[in-house]
């Protein structure tokens, strides 16, 4: 047996189909890019410079009350269209005029929203930003980088929802390419950005070329693919269309929320009662732990888009067969990867590195870990159950949020980061306990009832090659 044929026979063996490896490649960008980026930060930056920056990155999640989660419902609603579709390449054969029309009829709606939010994030990000850091005083240190900050991620809002409709047309793993080299130009720029000596300035950086590419790339490569779809669209059945997709997506988003309240908000908290540089290290360590979670969850994002057309067409036993395999494969990648960088983190320490002081302990570390991973768990969780253009998880997204963020609140002041590090690890048990009664519960339940807006109708005779 040659070397490439047990590559590909290790590959099939690992779940890594062509979209596995092409997301994978991605997430590799991103993880190496992050990696080189941490430590162009620690050089880069000084220690209070580098809580403004993680600080900066935290409040810019708020876009998530602006995104209010279409950008995911967009994926999992295109896939229950993908079926009408046929690609050769990057052309495509309309196999359902009704399919075609409907995803044009949705392109038409989050285009138009995401154009609207980018303007309300930029006023919304500048106001609560200055009142935030006002506190803080060195006004010439962070005021200017804060507002290019903010400007570079409502630049990048817009151009929000076509990957999405790209991923659920089912072109996971051509994205997940383009993607790759998305990172790598956005981190080299900043790692220039860094060693020029621009200090915050740079924090805009990934995110203005990021927003340039993307538009240059929906421009030109998918402009043909984009404009077809969305001239298929109808604006007078926008409003039947967010009939359908509105009980599903308030709930998504209020989760989405809820999810910024018990990771996100995590180091502006830090930076209010313990300071910058305190906050600074949970940045850093949460961003290891990022790292490691969306190389695992790759897996299981990569197959959403075919969760969604095996619902559409009933066929659970290969849906469920599907999960199982990716889910085993990212809760074991996740595992090992902590299981690194917690050796990492306590040789760091134990040699008395200077980085010492650029992460937490390695006993918050490990319970920030633990903690990963079980959340690693409820998301994988989640993505199967959505996929059913349903949200079970509203009600633990909203104690989640509630919870951990209430948690870390009451004893962040006494007991500090390790006190945080306690509090999620705890409380996450209980709540990816809860989770798996429910995932469990729903799916046995929702296999034996029909799909929300489902037709069960196979798709139209071929009517049109777009080239």
């Amino acid at each position: 047996m040659n070397m490439a044929s047990r590559i590909k026979r290790f590959a099939t063996w690992v779940g890594a189909d062509d979209a596995v490896i092409s997301a994978l490649a991605w997430r590799a960008a991103v993880a190496v890019c992050g990696l080189v980026t941490l430590r162009a930060i620690a050089k880069g930056l000084t220690p209070v410079e580098q809580g403004f920056y993680f600080t900066f990155s935290s409040l810019l999640g708020m876009r998530v009350f602006l995104d209010l989660s279409f950008s995911y419902v967009i994926s999992i609603m295109a896939s229950h269209e993908a079926g009408g579709i046929t690609w050769q390449g990057r052309d495509f054969i309309v196999r359902s005029q009704a399919s075609i029309e409907r995803l044009g009829t949705l392109l038409r709606i989050v285009s138009r929203w995401y154009l609207i939010g980018a303007a309300i994030l930029f006023t919304l990000a500048v106001g609560i930003g200055l009142k935030f850091f006002a506190h803080s005083g060195a006004i010439s240190l962070w005021r200017g980088p804060w507002l290019l900050a903010c400007f570079a991620a409502a630049a990048l809002f817009t151009s929000t929802p076509y990957y999405s409709v790209l991923e659920g047309c089912g072109q996971v793993a051509l994205v997940a390419r383009f993607r790759a080299g998305e990172v790598v130009i956005s981190n080299i720029l900043f790692w220039i950005a860094l060693r020029l000596g621009l200090g915050l300035y740079a924090a805009a950086v990934p995110s203005l070329v990021q927003a340039l590419y993307e538009w240059l790339l929906f421009s030109t490569k998918w402009r043909r693919f984009l404009i077809s779809v969305y001239r298929a669209g109808h604006n007078e059945s926008a409003r039947g269309m967010l009939r359908e997709v509105w009980p599903f997506q308030w709930k998504i988003a209020v989760s989405a929320m809820s999810g910024y309240f018990m990771s996100t908000m995590l180091v502006p908290l830090v930076f209010a009662r313990l300071g910058a540089i305190q906050a600074g290290e949970v940045g850093m360590s949460l961003a290891f732990l990022g790292a490691a979670t969306t190389m695992s969850f790759t897996w299981i994002n990569t197959k959403a888009p075919r969760f969604g057309t095996l619902i559409s067409r009933r066929r659970f036993a290969e849906l469920d067969e599907v999960f199982r395999g990716s889910l085993r494969q990212a809760l074991a990648i996740m595992s090992l990867g902590v299981m690194i960088l917690v050796i990492g983190v306590t040789v760091i320490y134990g040699r008395g590195s200077a980085l010492a002081v650029r992460v937490v302990d390695p006993l918050s570390f490990t319970l920030l870990g633990g903690w990963a991973i079980m959340n690693l768990l409820v998301s994988c969780q989640a993505i199967y159950l959505r996929a059913h253009k349903r949200e079970p998880f509203l009600i633990l997204s909203v104690l989640s949020g509630l919870s951990l963020s209430g948690a870390s609140a009451a004893v962040v002041g006494r007991l500090g980061v390790r006190g945080v590090a306690l509090a999620y690890f705890f409380v996450e048990i209980g709540l990816a306990g809860y989770a798996t009664v429910e995932f469990l519960r729903r799916r046995r339940e929702w296999h034996h009832d029909p799909l929300p807006g489902s037709n069960d109708c196979e798709p139209e005779p071929a009517l049109e090659i777009c080239e």
